[in-house]
């Protein structure tokens, strides 16, 4: 993988243990490696082997086949998505915790049916 596709993967590695609120400590104790690895990887730093990668993937609940299609999208957010997107921000942010919980376990669930 070229240094994009590593910033690439990094980047999306970052979003997904974020969204999950998890820390680099709580994903590298899942995944079975050290913190800064995780970071290295994150920062676009470190290509994790195939290995770590799947071991990451299944620590953050996201099928590796998940993963490689984000990667494989083009990055581009057409106008009407992006208005779509700011739209749930929006959402989101006036939502209270448990709205927020119900919104997230709902996603999953989608997730859950769509493998």
């Amino acid at each position: 993988m070229e240094v994009v596709s590593r910033q690439r993967l990094g980047n999306y590695l970052r979003a997904a243990r974020e969204s999950q609120r998890l820390t680099q400590e709580t994903l590298a104790e899942r995944a079975g490696f050290h913190p800064t690895y995780i970071a290295k990887i994150e920062n676009g730093d470190r290509l994790p082997s195939l290995d770590a990668f799947f071991s990451l993937a299944k620590a953050l609940h996201i099928p590796a086949a998940d993963i490689m299609a984000a990667l494989e999208e083009p990055q581009q957010v057409s106008p009407i998505t992006d208005n779509i997107l700011q739209e749930i921000t929006t959402t989101l942010r006036s939502s209270s915790l448990v709205q927020l919980h119900f919104i997230r376990d709902f996603i999953r669930l989608m997730e859950f049916h769509s493998q």
